[in-house]
């Protein structure tokens, strides 16, 4: 018979036990409650001794092998309190166990580990089975509590040393990304890379396995496995447009529908006020979610060029020892014929930004004048160019062969990356070959942005997409044409959706992709490639006297990190750990 309380005085305490506890295996375990009792019967079955009916209203958390185990308080208790292993996880302290309150003593922990061994030592001592003891489970299940204690111990952030200096020993790293490795092991069939990573003033100063400690007082972390990436680095957005979804509402849902609600939407809102609270705001995502470098593209017709660019040179500055910006200019490729094209490049040359546009509808061979006037533009002023293309899927735009045809006719010497290229996933095979080819011979990157694609390409009011509108990565990694991967909108007119985090937009792209294949080389798709394009030496990969602002995630393999949000990652900058938490939607009212 349960003990009967009153539910005002029923209270709920965490409590954790070292290492006897974790034998016993028992996860969630309903000890007693402070209250008036009718008898000083059992309260549960795991605890059979009077100490239990004294220590107060009680769940014990014991950290054990990870699982789904729910468990409510007594119904007579009124506590509707729900544990889960998840809220375990979060809340173990990461280097020394709390002590035990005086009410439950640790030779009660030794007296049911004795008992689940007497009685079956499955790690079950709550049924009423007598059996022979399962040492093998035994040991097996001890093994597993000590790496869970101790990967719950290196995953706390509040822990973490903040000076700068630590020692990260097996660490698991996407191979791509790494540089001047000694004496690591070869990559796996999973592409990561076992290694020990050392931190030094904040600076990556050796990588290999095993390494050393400099000094006796550098801090030591064990990953057991975790994996550990260079920051990100998003080749694509828009932070000008961000957060505005829900102000100006696009009621078709449409791409066109999209391009007449932004243009209401900059008329009746945009002001340099308007334009820092949601450009702030998305960096602010973006720097909790682990980014290092950001490119953008500004709205730079003539009415909006000197505002859009203006609050992001003030961002710039604001922002440049956590997060990297570049700007892009956006308009049609018209805007940049004639008179008004040589302003816009000589502004955008000023600034030190890319010269880009927008490659709208589905152009035929007569663009080819156009894009050698835009190129001309780029190379008198050593600019980079960045399009919008094929954002459609009709199998008769060609926007990407033409701009690779440009870049090889004028030998281009700067950097090319294209957006979208949606229509190539519609193409016939042989198209899709003849346009690759050319792409792969001209050096043109290409981004793929899966979130927009996926919610704009195939839309029709009432009717269920068929097209995915992703591009063809497969077909591009297979000519080793440069990959990344980027944001692109985020909560504006063109998609609602989306908090500038890089490891949503990756995980977007393996599953709409089938990028799971082989995912080895695909995590340099948001960061090393992408901060090639950018021209960032030392950022986007890990190697030996680069910055160490790194991204470590409690996964161990790519299904371990596709399957959940990370929302527990640690960032690192300059070795030390950053706050993670994200701005509140209500700053944005």
């Amino acid at each position: 018979m349960a003990t009967r309380v009153t539910r005002n005085r029923c209270r709920l305490n965490i409590s954790f036990f070292p290492w006897p506890a974790c034998i016993v295996g028992v996860r969630v375990v309903f000890i007693g409650c402070t209250a008036n009792r009718d008898d000083q019967k059992q309260v549960s079955p795991v605890f059979r001794t009077r100490a239990s009916l004294a220590c107060p209203t009680r769940f014990v958390f014991i950290p054990c092998q990870l699982a789904n185990v729910n468990q409510r308080c007594h119904p007579d208790s009124g506590c509707q309190a729900v544990a889960s292993s998840a809220t375990v996880h979060r809340a173990l302290p990461s280097t020394s166990w709390r002590k035990q309150p005086d009410s439950i003593a640790i030779e009660r922990i030794f007296m049911l580990l004795l008992r689940s061994l007497r009685e079956r030592c499955t790690f079950a001592p709550h049924t009423r089975f007598t059996t022979r003891p399962d040492w093998r489970h035994l040991r097996s299940s001890l093994a597993s509590a000590w790496r869970f204690i101790k990967g719950t111990r290196a995953m706390q952030p509040c822990k973490l040393p903040d000076t700068g200096n630590l020692l990260l020993r097996h660490a698991r790293v996407p191979a791509g990304t790494l540089a001047d490795v000694k004496d690591a092991p070869a990559p796996g069939s999973d592409g990561l890379v076992e290694t020990d990573i050392a931190i030094d003033d904040g600076r990556v100063v050796g990588l290999g396995l095993p390494l050393q400690r400099s000094s006796a007082a550098m801090p030591v972390i064990d990953l057991d496995g975790a994996q550990v990436w260079p920051c990100y680095v998003d080749i694509h957005t828009h932070l000008d447009k961000t957060h505005s979804a829900e102000r100006t509402p696009n009621t078709d849902y449409s791409l066109l529908g999209a391009i007449r609600a932004d243009q209401r939407d900059q008329a009746n809102h945009w002001n340099d006020v308007d334009l820092r609270k949601r450009m702030n705001f998305a960096l602010q995502c973006a720097y909790a979610h682990g980014t290092a470098a950001m490119r953008t593209h500004l709205v730079s017709t003539a009415s909006l060029r000197r505002l859009t660019w203006d609050v992001f040179t003030h961002l710039q500055e604001t922002w440049a020892d956590r997060i990297t910006l570049q700007a892009v200019s956006q308009v049609a490729m018209e805007d940049l014929i004639g008179t008004g094209g040589r302003e816009l490049a000589d502004f955008v040359a000023e600034r030190g930004g890319v010269l880009g546009c927008t490659i709208s509808g589905s152009p035929g061979p007569d663009i080819a004048p156009h894009l050698d006037t835009v190129f001309a533009l780029a190379a008198q002023r050593e600019l980079d160019l960045d399009f919008h293309a094929d954002e459609n899927l009709d199998p008769d735009s060609h926007a990407l062969r033409y701009i690779a045809e440009t870049a090889l006719r004028t030998e281009f010497s700067g950097k090319v990356a294209i957006g979208h290229c949606c229509s190539l996933s519609v193409q016939h095979v042989s198209e899709v070959k003849k346009t690759l080819d050319l792409v792969a011979k001209s050096g043109v990157a290409i981004i793929g942005l899966p979130g927009t694609d996926l919610y704009q390409q195939d839309r029709h009011p009432g009717h269920t997409p068929r097209y995915r509108g992703i591009t063809r990565l497969h077909e591009m990694q297979q000519r080793d044409i440069a990959i990344a991967l980027g944001s692109d909108a985020c909560r504006d007119l063109f998609h609602p959706f989306g908090d500038c985090d890089l490891h949503a937009v990756f995980a977007q792209a393996a599953l709409l992709g089938h990028l799971d294949s082989d995912l080895s080389n695909w995590p340099l798709a948001v960061n090393r490639t992408a901060a090639e394009l950018m021209g960032l030496a030392d950022t986007g990969t890990i190697a030996v006297g680069s910055p160490a602002d790194l991204i470590i995630f409690s996964a161990r393999s790519y299904g371990e990190l596709l399957s959940r949000p990370q929302a527990d990652r640690l960032v690192l900058r300059q070795g030390k750990p950053i706050d993670t938490t994200l701005p509140d939607y209500r700053l944005l009212d």
